[in-house]
């Protein structure tokens, strides 16, 4: 399986994507598509940071922001701040 097959696969299945998981797809986008966007993120980290937090939502009954922001490799803050929009949007 190609690496753009797994992290697609993992995207579908809900499985937890690290950030170090995604470097050679990265690697392959064009200019404009690292552009960065709202909050300092490209358009790939924030999807990344939603699908994981979905993903960890499944996992973790309890989990600290620390926690949570460490694994996404976020600061605490951006943790809080995005899984409090995602709760807003009614998205997790």
């Amino acid at each position: 399986m190609s690496p753009h097959q797994s992290l697609l696969n993992k995207f579908a299945t809900g499985g937890v994507i690290r950030p170090e998981q995604t470097k050679d797809f990265v690697s392959q986008l064009e200019v404009w598509q690292k552009t960065v966007i709202s909050e300092g993120y490209t358009a790939l980290d924030r999807a990344l940071i939603g699908h994981n937090m979905q993903a960890l939502s499944k996992i973790y009954m309890n989990i600290t922001l620390p926690q949570l922001g460490n694994f996404l490799g976020i600061s605490t803050e951006q943790a809080e701040a995005t899984i409090a929009k995602m709760i807003q949007e009614g998205s997790i």
